[in-house]
This record gives C-alpha cells, structure tokens and sequence, in this order.
C-alpha cells in the first residue's frame, strides 16, 4: 500500500511498505507544503507570510492509518496551525496564529506510486481565539471524501501530551464545499475521545469517548428549510442576506463563547476570530437565533409550585446574553433593528413571568396555564382566548386579567430596562421594516394583535354592567392596543398597517364612550389626541360644547381651539387631512357651518382649501377672501353665489351678499389702480343686481319674498305681466307695469334691442290693461275732447297714464332704452289698432306724450 506523510521539514512524500515492513520513501513534490499554503493564501486575499506551519496529530501520535491512504479518495486532510506575519509590518513579533483545514488532493503516475499533490481546500477554523491550544482527538476521511474530526480547546498551562477533559467539538468537512460543519457536543459533557473509527453503514465516522458514550455522525447535504429560521430574514434594507452555513457556524461559535462566559464570569470574554471578522448581516442572525434559544431554555413548566424561579432563570438568561453582547463589544455596532429584536424577546419573558405569577385560579384556567412557555405566549394567549370564548363570564374575566397582565408587564419591561439595557429610547420609534412578521416589537406581533382586536369586539357585544366590573382591564388593554397597532404602522408603512390602526382607533374609543359614557373622556381625549384621531377628538368637543348641565370647565377642558398650535401640523391618518382641514371639514358634513367658519377663523389656510373643494361651503368664500384681504376675490365670490341657483340662497341672504359686495367693490375700488374700468363695470352690475332683488321684493308678498331665491330677469318680467291682470285698480296695475320696466333697464343679454322689445310689451299691456276705457275716449261720449282734455282723462284714469305719470317722477339714465318713444308707439299702433284707427291712436298717445 502507498501512504502519505510529512516529513521534518515541511514536506508531503509518499512511502509504500513492503511485506518485511520494509519502507520506502518519495517526495511528492518539489514544493514544500508551506509554499503551497503560502500560494493559498494569496489567493485568498491574506496578505500575510507564513513563518511556521505544524500539522495537528491525533492524541495519539499517528495518524489512523486510513486518512494517509492515497488510494480510493486519493485526498488527504489536514489540520495545520501555521504562523505567520502581515507582509507590510516591521515588528518581528507581530505575530498571529489560525487553525486550518487542509484537503491535499494527490495523483498517481503509471506505476500506482504518488508523485505529485495539490491543495484542493484551505478552510480556517476561525471559531478558535486560541488556536495554539486545541488539540485534535481523531481524524478520519470517509470513502466519500467527507472528513471528520473531533477536537478539544485546552488550556495554555497544560502541556500537549497530557490528557484533557473537554466539551468536545465535531467537524465535518465536505469534499465540495470549502466549508467545515460543527456541532458542540454540550450533552456530551467534558469528556476524552477515545478515537475515531469509519462506520461500516454510511458515510459518516464514530468515535467513543472516556465517558462512555458512543457517538454516530454522517454529514449531509442540508436543505434550505433546515438551515434557515422565522427569524433569518431580520436585516436592514440596503443589507444582502446572510449566508445560512455561515450562519450556522457563527451561531455554533457565540454559543460557545457565551457560555463560557457565563459558567467563568471571572475570566476575560476573548472573541473568536469568526465572530469579529464576521458579515454584519450573518453575525447578527445569529445573535437573534441565539438569544431564542436561550429563550427556549427551561420553557415548559407543567409544575407550577416551582415555576417563578424557573421563569426567574429565562430571564436571567437573555440578560446575561444581552450583557455578554456589550462586554464582549458586538452591542454597540449591532444594527438598531436586532437590538429592538433583543428587547422584543425581553418583553415577552416579562410577560410570561406576569402570566406565572398571576394568583392561581379556577382548576380549568390552570390546566391551561400548564401548556405556557416561554417564547409562545402570543399564541398561547390565542389559544386560551378561542377555548373560553363560548365558556362561563368568570373565566373570560381570568383570560382578561392574564391578558392585562402580560400586556402590562411588556411596556414596563420596555419603560424599565430599553434605555439603559438596549440602548432604545422609551419614546422612540420602532425602526422601518419591509414585512409584518419583522415588526420589532412583542405587542406588535401579528398574533398579538389578533388577540387584542378580537378581544375588543367581544367586548362590543358584552353588556355595560359586566365591563364596568373590571373597568381598570378595559382601559389597559385599551391603551396598549392603540399603542400595539400605532407602532405596527409606524415600523411598516401600508395599507393594511394603516387601515387595522384606524379600526383600532374607532374602537377603542367607541368602547370606552359606550361603556363608561362620558365618565372616560378624559382618558378618551388624552388617547385621540396622542394617537391623532380626529374624529373622536371632534365628536367629544361638540358633545361637551352642547351639553347641558356639565359647565363650561368641561367645555373648555375638552376644547379644540387650544389643539390648533400642537396638532396643525398632525394629520388624519385614513383621510390624510391636516388638522384643521379635519375639524372644519367634520363639522361641515354635520351642517355646523358656524362652527365650521369658527375654527376656520384659527386656520385660514385650511379654510380657504375647504370652502373651494366643499360645495357646501362656496356661499362662504368670501369671508376667507376677506380674511386674507383680498376684496376684489371677495367681490367676485359674493356675485357668483348670488349668480348660482345651486347654491340655495334665499332672496335675502341674496341681498345681503350684494350689499357686502358693493362695499367690497368699494374698498376694492379704493385700493386698485390695475383695473379700475373693470371695477366700475362690476359695480353696475352690482347695483343692477339689487335693484332686480328690490324689484322681486315688492313683486312678491313678504311671506314668498322671505323663502324664495333670487328669480333671474325673464322670469320676473314675466310674473310682472301677468301681476298686472290680477291687481285691483289703476295704481296697483301702474305700479307693476313700472317695476316691470325696472327690469327691462336690468336685461343684460340681447343689449338695446331686447330691453326695448322687452319696454314694448310693458308698454303695451298697460294700454289694454283698461281699453274699454280708452275706447270710450276715443269713440264714445267723449269721442269731441280736446288734446288736453283727452291727455288729462288718460293721466287720471288709466294704467298707462299712470305709469307715464310715475316714469316722469322717477328720473334713471337708463329710461330712454324703454321710455315711451316712437319705436314703442308704433309697435303699440300695430298691435292693437286697426289701419282706420291709427290716426285716433296715435292723436290720444301723442297728447298724452304733449302733456307730460
């Protein structure tokens, strides 16, 4: 058989042994075996030189003959410690020493004898931070070329050859990978290795040890979902994910470390290699992992006479591991998410030391207590809510109380112990995360928060009296709700985070209010106001501004004007409105206008962003305009409601606004030197405006003037026409023929023509409004008046003569577009007179004409 083995100086050779024993030696290679790990390691980017190399025996003193086999796997593997010396340093005893995995692969010639070798692998063994003292136990190379090796840490003082008692470490190379798998074997406990031996079953090796335990061991191909825990995705954005081997050895490694720690406090905590050259990403998914498992440590407590100081020792696991973190310097460049993670797992201990140390209860509500662990209470809690759900009210009431307890005991743990054991802020804001199952906090936790919204709508069905009865329960889970779903959705940021924290809201407070009436506003308030629910902080207002018999303390206590300088910058969180935006929009959609312009007053920004998005506040425009003194926005804001019918306002608040906005248009007027033409035009059409409302005014009866809005000019001309068959006596139908010439001045479109069209048809119903009369003069009795004699029958006793009468005393610019002239009198001749009876006519109008 051919062997392999390194010689004094540094060498690999080949020996063969013959049947007398006899053997014969064979360099390999010209090549030492420190040139080729010093050619290794500049691959790998260490810029060091090696100054000494010593390969690890087995305890022993050989090697088991089957690793140096050349034949079969043709590989060798080694465990070397080397020496060495960074390439730039000029101190000659700046040295450092690493532990390494060497796979050796060697080839044959022709003749079956080794010739030659080449390093396949080169894998550090970083978990050590002294190197120098461990030893190897055994050494073997399966036929799949997966090597196994067991290995001891000794001490310093100890000399090499002197047997050690340890807690031996189990590693695994793989023959393709460059990567050493490895299991403390803690159940194992300090013990020797005997040896290791092949197993004749699979691929794997066994080695017994001086305890007397017989350990079997094959190294597999790992899937990922065996690599990989819920919690492997804790990394901040921008961060790559980690490296599951890797992590799995680093976890290996600080397990290692801190428990080392904690059984020798009095020893320096000295850092492995691994863990200080460590990824970010990759060391701090195994400090999260490691700090669960430890919180898995003497979890089940079926017994609980003895449960506090069991429950007493998981917490002072996680905070000697939290301590060991800081000592060991990792804490303080540890990502701000893991630490929050860190505190999370804290939080939930405290709550199950709340649960365990409860008072004991009825033996049903024991027997459930009995399945709580340490690192599930969410889903226990769950549990044990969906199992009394349908049972009796006195076990509900023990379910609430643990409920409270446990939510009670993780905000204090956080008050208590985030700034100074974690580093975290009391009032801080959980870090962003990208996935709900990341949020880092124990009552944010999705299964948490199904408790706790399930638990509040059960409430919702219960009766007031049997709430009341536990009054301090209610207000606490309450509290640490709105605190659970606030910072769920100040860690993840969507639509969903932000929907569940609205619901939250509404009812929370909706509980309180229905259960204890106004007995809890003040609680109520206090939550709306730090957790920004507008809604709630609007209705509370308005039902103290308006009740009776509560004082105004309470009105002022529970006031929204003083909340305007803190919340004007808050906003809502499903409407996304600003504050004032909010209140004034929330008492607009209740028809509380005046309360709306009221709190407008404090924001006018606001105001002015509501009334032009509001319809319902367009009539009101003009008093932000005003506000904000812009008195030609004012103006035209007060005729475009007057001009839209949609707006529903009556003749007299029509009035009113016309009336502001001529005093506007004046201080407009007074002000502005850019469009004073336009000015002018607009205070005609002002005035126009008016006149057509006083005419409707005395048109209409006061009853129908009070409700009505203002009618355009067409409509009112044509109700005055037909006013005029229904008034009684000449005057009253002189009158409303003169109004309806009023509104002939105020027709806007159509110009000259139509207000003259319009003036004829006036003109033309006061001549028949009486021409029984008329005919008479002109071809009854009185048929031989004089012109003058006729002219005065026709001023005294009819329509038109009357309404010539009144024209004449009530001098206006604009009556020459609709006075009595000769288009009039034409149009009246051909109208209503025959071609023999024009010259009568036109005779009895021309002197009427004469005479006034």
């Amino acid at each position: 058989d051919s062997f392999i083995a390194v010689s004094a100086a540094g060498r690999l050779v080949s020996y063969q042994v013959s049947g007398n024993d006899e053997k014969t030696f064979a360099p390999l290679s010209a090549l030492s075996l420190t040139e080729a790990i010093q050619q290794m390691l500049v691959q790998q980017k260490v810029n060091s030189h090696v100054t000494d190399l010593h390969v690890l025996k087995a305890s022993n003193g050989t090697f088991p003959p089957t690793l140096l086999k050349a034949a079969g796997t043709r590989c060798v593997h080694l465990v070397v410690l080397l020496t060495f010396v960074p390439a730039q340093s000029n101190e000659p005893h700046n040295v450092e020493q690493r532990l390494y995995w060497l796979r050796v692969a060697c080839s044959s010639a022709k003749n079956q004898q080794v010739d030659d070798f080449e390093i396949c692998s080169m894998t550090w063994l970083s978990r050590f931070a002294s190197p120098e003292t461990v030893r190897v136990m055994g050494l073997y190379v399966a036929e799949n070329g997966v090597g196994y090796t067991a290995l001891i840490r000794g001490d310093r003082e100890v000399a090499e050859d002197s047997p050690v008692s340890s807690i031996p470490i189990l590693m695994a190379h793989d023959a393709f990978k460059p990567h050493a798998f490895e299991v403390d074997l803690d159940s194992v406990g300090e013990t020797s290795v005997l040896g290791l031996f092949g197993d004749d079953r699979t691929h794997g090796c066994t080695f017994c040890t001086s305890s007397g335990t017989l350990i079997l061991s094959e190294c597999k191909e790992a899937t990922d979902n065996s690599l990989r825990g819920e919690h492997d995705d804790i990394q901040q954005h921008g961060q790559h994910r980690e490296d599951p081997l890797k992590v799995t050895s680093l976890l290996s490694h600080l397990r290692a470390t801190f428990w080392e720690s904690y059984r020798h406090p009095e020893k320096l905590i000295v850092l492995p290699p691994s863990l200080e050259c460590a990824d970010k990403s990759d060391l701090e998914a195994a400090i999260w992992k490691m700090g669960e498992e430890l919180q898995m440590q003497n979890s089940n407590n079926a017994n609980f006479g003895g449960i506090t100081s069991s429950s007493n020792l998981v917490l002072v696991y996680h905070l000697a591991y939290i301590e060991f973190l800081q000592s060991a310097g990792i804490y303080r460049s540890m990502m701000p998410l893991t630490k929050w993670h860190l505190m999370a797992l804290g939080q939930e201990i405290a709550a199950f030391q709340a649960i365990v140390a409860s008072p004991r209860s009825n033996e049903n509500m024991e027997i459930y207590r009995s399945q709580l662990n340490s690192f599930g209470v969410a889903n226990w809690l769950q549990s044990v809510q969906r199992a009394v759900e349908s049972q009796e009210a006195d076990m509900k009431h023990v379910f609430c109380c643990w409920l409270e307890q446990a939510l009670s005991a993780a905000h204090i743990f956080r008050q208590e112990r985030g700034t100074l054991l974690y580093d975290i802020a009391s009032s801080a804001d959980p870090p962003k995360v990208d996935k709900a199952k990341l949020i880092p906090l124990w009552m944010s936790k999705p299964t948490i928060q199904s408790v706790l919204f399930t638990q509040l709508q059960n409430w919702h069905k219960d009766s007031d009296k049997s709430l009341r009865m536990m009054s301090n329960e209610v207000e606490s889970i309450v509290v640490a709700s709105l605190r659970s779903f606030a910072d769920s959705y100040l860690a993840f940021r969507c639509g969903t985070t932000q929907d569940y924290y609205y619901k939250m809201q509404c009812l929370t407070i909706k509980l309180l209010r229905d259960t204890f009436g106004t007995d809890r506003d003040d609680l109520a308030w206090s939550l709306c106001k730090a957790h920004h629910y507008f809604s709630g902080l609007c209705q509370i207002a308005h039902d103290h501004r308006h009740s009776q018999g509560r004082g105004p303390r309470a009105a002022n206590h529970f006031s929204l004007t003083t909340l305007f300088p803190k919340l004007a910058q808050t906003k809502d969180l499903k409407t996304e409105m600003p504050f004032g935006q909010f209140c004034i929009k929330w008492h607009l959609d209740r028809t509380f206008i005046g309360e709306a312009l009221q709190y407008g007053n404090l924001c006018p920004d606001d105001l002015l962003v509501i009334v032009n998005a509001e319809p319902a506040l367009r009539p009101y425009r003009w008093i932000v305009s005003l506000q904000r003194k812009n008195h030609e926005a004012a103006t035209r804001n007060l005729l475009e409601v007057v001009d839209r019918a949609d707006t529903g306002l009556s003749l007299q608040q029509s009035k009113f606004n016309l009336s502001m906005a001529k005093l506007s248009n004046k201080v407009a007027a007074s002000k502005s030197v850019s469009n004073p033409e336009q000015i002018v035009e607009r205070g005609k059409r002002i005035e126009n405006m008016r006149e057509i409302a006083q005419v409707q005014e005395l048109l209409l009866c006061d009853e129908d003037a009070q409700n009505t809005y203002l009618w355009t000019v067409e409509s009112l001309l044509e109700y005055a026409l037909q006013k005029v068959d229904r008034e009684d006596g000449i005057d009253a139908k002189a009158r409303t023929c003169f109004l309806a010439l009023c509104l002939c001045c105020s027709l806007e479109s159509g110009g000259v023509d139509a207000r003259k069209q319009a003036a004829c048809s006036v003109w033309y119903k006061a001549l028949v409004a009486d021409w029984d009369f008329l005919t008479d003069l002109l071809y009854g009795k009185q048929q031989s008046l004089t012109d003058e004699g006729l002219a005065n029958a026709v001023l005294q006793k009819s329509v038109f003569g009357k309404l010539m009468e009144e024209c004449s005393s009530n001098p206006k610019s604009s009556w020459g577009e609709v006075s009595f002239d000769n288009i009039v009198e034409r149009f009246v001749i051909d109208k209503i007179s025959s071609p023999n009876d024009r010259s009568s006519m036109q005779r009895l109008l021309r002197a009427v004409l004469t005479k006034v």
